[in-house]
């Protein structure tokens, strides 16, 4: 991503007192680039970069009801590391426009989600990639989360968009923030079951190419994000 400078246009790096970056990482702690805030990808690598590994915060204690690892890493990456970013660029969790979340293990969405929407009542659009595992620097962490924003007090607005259902009940389709569309990630389902567009046809299952099918549909529904309000 970039963009096209002018004259009433910089670009700041977050001071390191916003969340301590290891000297090794090459890159700030957060970019802000006109009213757009940039937070790079945040894991539980401890605070105290004298503790090896995930922080002790977001560990798992012993014994019962001590939360799910996921659980707990979500939870300390939002409070401990993206709110207190975000804070430091003059933004917040409530102006997060576009949310990218690496996930390694596919049975992790659900505590994921549990605690996304505690902390997001209007989700950012959203995509989940599945990673390797490991799959990050420190080989026991199970989930890393980068975020664009916008400046709470800029000229840009944020704009939900809902031309199609959202793939997770809560979730946001699609934002809008000036020039900048963001779509989260989409999937060739509806109502929890693949769009009958993308299905093959039994009669002569194997006509079709089901990978293509699929691909139409996705291209369809972000067709339908991108047309402005007035042309839906």
């Amino acid at each position: 991503m970039a963009a096209v400078p002018n004259a009433n246009f910089s670009v700041l790096h977050a001071s390191a007192g916003a969340y301590k970056i290891h000297p090794s990482s090459g890159y700030s702690p957060a970019l802000s680039a006109g009213d757009f805030r940039f937070v790079p990808g945040q894991t539980t690598e401890a605070l105290d970069d004298k503790e090896p590994g995930v922080d002790p915060e977001a560990r798992r204690g012993r014994g019962l009801w001590k939360g799910t690892p996921i659980t707990l890493e979500t939870e300390f990456i939002i409070k401990r590391k993206l709110t207190p970013t975000l804070g430091a660029v003059n933004a917040g969790l409530n102006t997060v426009v576009k949310a990218q979340v690496y996930l390694r293990d596919q049975e992790d969405i659900p505590g994921f989600r549990e605690v996304w929407a505690r902390h997001f009542p209007v989700q950012p659009a959203t995509t989940i990639i599945a990673t390797a595992t490991p799959g990050f620097i420190m080989p026991e962490s199970r989930i890393e989360i980068n975020t664009i924003a916008l400046a709470k007090d800029g000229k840009t607005a944020k704009q939900v968009i809902a031309p199609v259902p959202p793939l997770f009940q809560g979730g946001t389709t699609a934002i809008r923030a000036g020039d900048l569309l963001v779509i989260s990630g989409l999937m060739a389902v509806r109502d929890g079951s693949l769009a009958p567009e993308a299905k093959s046809d039994p009669t002569q299952p194997f006509y079709a190419i089901p990978v293509k099918a699929e691909l139409r549909e996705i291209l369809e529904q972000a067709e339908r994000s991108a047309r402005l309000p007035e042309q839906r």
